[in-house]
């Protein structure tokens, strides 16, 4: 059996995790979950305002920035509740994690 390359590890790595995440985006949307740790909102930015769109943000949360033009997906803890660490782009899709 051959070894992958570092690119396919990365493409495999991803997949996994688009799978997992997705399955709790889809549990979030059709309001199957309880906010107690896991995926606490989906958003798509409405407004570059840190505050429109992310009233779900409670200090401690993570927040997943994944941009719709090509790029990487930026992670940052939120401090304040009801706003996002980061500065929103419009369109782009933000995800809330939380621990619980």
């Amino acid at each position: 059996m051959a070894d992958l390359t570092t690119e396919q590890e990365r493409y495999l790595d991803t997949a996994v995790a688009s799978q997992r995440i997705g399955a709790e985006i889809a549990a979030v949307i059709n309001g199957k979950t309880e906010k107690t740790s896991g995926v606490q909102g989906v958003i798509i930015a409405t407004s570059t305002s840190t505050t429109t769109d992310f009233g779900v943000v409670a200090v401690g949360d993570v927040v997943v920035h994944i941009q719709v033009s090509a790029g990487d997906a930026v992670f940052a803890e939120a401090v304040t509740i009801g706003t996002c660490p980061l500065t929103p782009v419009v369109g782009d899709l933000y995800i809330v994690l939380s621990q619980g």
